[in-house]
């Protein structure tokens, strides 16, 4: 495993977006089966640092690697495309438990999005300086709230897992980086729109789960 920044120094955290998602072009497409690698046609127009980010063989860092094949590991024992957020058992996960974000995808009217924290792991809380549970996206990451949300809005529309390499400049400490993978699940459960009713299509990812990596310099 790569080594950590001390805790008791603030900082790190996994990102995501504002409020409703601009990126342009984008449309929900069917669940892709995951696995699937950059050059698949569905990303073809996206700028190439996101369909790079959408290639799985990417991920080198152990930590990431150890939850892509956690979650591939649900979604080949699932009946459905993508797993479902009911198969999270944390107890199978204690180690990335600390170190990641659960965000719920709030689908709106002509595929808009909210991204807003379900639960946030013990580390990232303290070094973050407070616990993130319910706070949308914008509210966490302010002015780099653009850059974070186009790597959730991929995970979320195209339904497949997500890398990218950030420093933390959304909380004034860029001199750490960290990476963080993100792995989409439907959530049948409670899937919601935006305006708090139940999603009328749960087959579409309803949770993201946000796993960060520090990078040592």
């Amino acid at each position: 495993m790569t080594a950590e920044p001390p805790v008791s120094l603030p900082g790190t955290a996994a990102g995501s977006s504002p409020g409703v998602s601009t990126a342009p072009g984008l449309t929900a497409p069917g669940l892709t089966p995951p696995g699937l690698t950059a050059d698949a046609a569905d990303l073809g127009h996206l700028p190439q640092a996101l369909r790079a980010g959408a290639d799985m063989s990417g991920v080198s860092d152990p930590r990431l690697l150890r939850a892509l094949d956690w979650w591939r590991g649900l979604a080949t024992v699932s009946a459905l495309p993508l797993p479902d957020r009911a198969q999270i058992d944390p107890a199978a996960i204690t180690d990335l438990l600390p170190y990641c974000i659960l965000w719920d995808v709030l689908h709106g009217p002509n595929d808009t999005r909210l991204y807003r924290c379900r639960l946030a792991g013990t580390i990232l809380c303290e070094v973050y300086g407070r616990d993130g549970r319910g706070l949308m996206l914008h509210e966490m990451f302010g002015d780099d709230t653009a850059q974070m949300q186009a790597g959730l809005d991929v995970a979320a529309i195209h339904a497949r897992p997500f890398h990218a390499e950030h420093r933390m400049t959304w909380a004034k400490k860029d001199f750490y980086k960290y990476r963080r993978v993100l792995l989409p699940f439907t959530h049948r459960a409670a899937a919601l729109r935006l305006d708090g009713q139940r999603e009328e299509n749960p087959a579409r990812v309803g949770l993201l789960m946000n796993v960060i990596s520090f990078v040592p310099e």
